[in-house]
């Protein structure tokens, strides 16, 4: 199952996104997380990927993100040296993401 989070992230909307993700491995063997559709999201967020991780582990359904990694999400983890332990998808930063766009428009220009 693809879970989808888009647009803000933040304590106000993470009971919502904490119950799909629950719901989602009761239900099935492999959940995977979509951030390419996320603009912000704060420490509630990342807490909520972590405690995703750790329900991973103790259920045995494989979880894994996929879409570009919010530069948030690697400052936080690289900070506080957390190795997380679930598979992700497509390794890059939003920032990346914008480069790579940018460099695919100057191409086509030339």
């Amino acid at each position: 199952m693809v879970i989808v989070w888009k647009d803000d992230l933040t304590i106000e909307q993470v009971q919502t996104a904490h119950k799909e993700l629950l719901d989602a491995f009761k239900s099935e063997k492999e959940v995977i997380l979509d951030l390419s559709e996320l603009s912000d999201l704060d420490l509630s967020a990342m807490q909520l990927i972590l405690a995703a991780q750790k329900e991973s582990e103790k259920t045995g359904v494989a979880f894994s993100i996929q879409g570009p990694i919010p530069d948030f999400i690697n400052t936080v983890v690289n900070y506080l040296g957390i190795t997380p332990q679930f598979s992700v998808i497509k390794v890059s930063s939003k920032k990346d993401e914008v480069q790579e766009n940018q460099n695919n428009k100057e191409d086509s220009n030339a």
